[in-house]
């Protein structure tokens, strides 16, 4: 499920970032990821993960890179989930 929130590759860029440097990177990674995921019930982990789906497939979709995603991008996104009723 991680993979499927992006949440280990937002760790490993953060931990990629200048000044960030520690011996057991992957172990401290790990065990963030799943003290951040255990915050979460299982079936708001799994609506987060449909929900980035749908945005990847939007991005796919009109061939937009979608890691990172662009503010202009989310921007579109949101607005084509209102013009089909599904955001107010």
């Amino acid at each position: 499920m991680l993979s499927g929130v992006g949440l280990r590759a937002t760790l490993e860029r953060k931990f990629d970032e200048p000044g960030v440097a520690i011996s057991d990177r992957d172990n401290v990674i790990e065990r963030m990821a799943g003290h951040l995921l255990a915050s979460r019930s299982d079936n708001t982990v799994a609506k987060y993960s449909h929900q980035v789906k749908l945005f990847k497939d939007f991005c796919a979709e009109r061939h937009f890179p979608c890691e990172p995603a662009y503010p202009i991008h989310v921007a579109m996104y949101l607005s084509s989930l209102i013009d089909v009723g599904l955001l107010r």
